[in-house]
């Protein structure tokens, strides 16, 4: 006797912009997981953009030689800015890695990002998986939602 199982694994390739063949990604868009953590995602973007836009105005750094201690204390302000920015963005991109890779696992994200740290090279990937996800649970809301012949129209 055999164990049979139905599942809705979308299993498709990974190619390069010349059409070679990098891998496979393989998830199911009916996995909680996923939406779990896109939700994740898309919470500390808006928390990331939120932090970032709190730094404030950076002026001009003049384009100076920085060699006394009073010529870093003149833009120190401003490199503490830029410095906060940039660890933001850092922290916010490797945490969505992370999740990304719970989801499809080490191998495939490393062929999706190149170990790039960049948040433009997942992109491709969100726009990839979300119309599955959509899909699916479109699926599994509109199995709880009335038929319109079930709704009364009140005037």
């Amino acid at each position: 006797m055999a164990l049979i199982i139905e599942n809705k694994i979308v299993k498709e390739d990974i190619l390069d912009k010349n059409g070679n063949k990098l891998g496979e990604i393989k998830f199911d868009p009916n996995d909680s997981t996923i939406m779990s953590k896109l939700s994740k995602i898309t919470k500390n973007l808006s928390e990331a953009i939120k932090k970032i836009n709190e730094v404030g105005k950076i002026n001009d750094i003049p384009n100076i030689t920085l060699e006394k201690l009073e010529d870093f204390e003149s833009v120190e302000t401003n490199l503490n800015k830029v410095n906060e920015i940039y660890t933001t963005e850092y922290e916010v991109v490797e945490s969505v890695i992370n999740d990304l890779t719970e989801v499809f696992g080490k191998e495939t994200m490393d062929i999706i990002t190149g170990g790039s740290k960049n948040i433009n090279t997942l992109s491709p990937l969100i726009d990839f998986i979300m119309p599955y996800i959509q899909e699916a649970r479109g699926k599994k809301v509109n199995k709880y939602m009335p038929k319109s012949d079930d709704v009364e129209v009140l005037n």
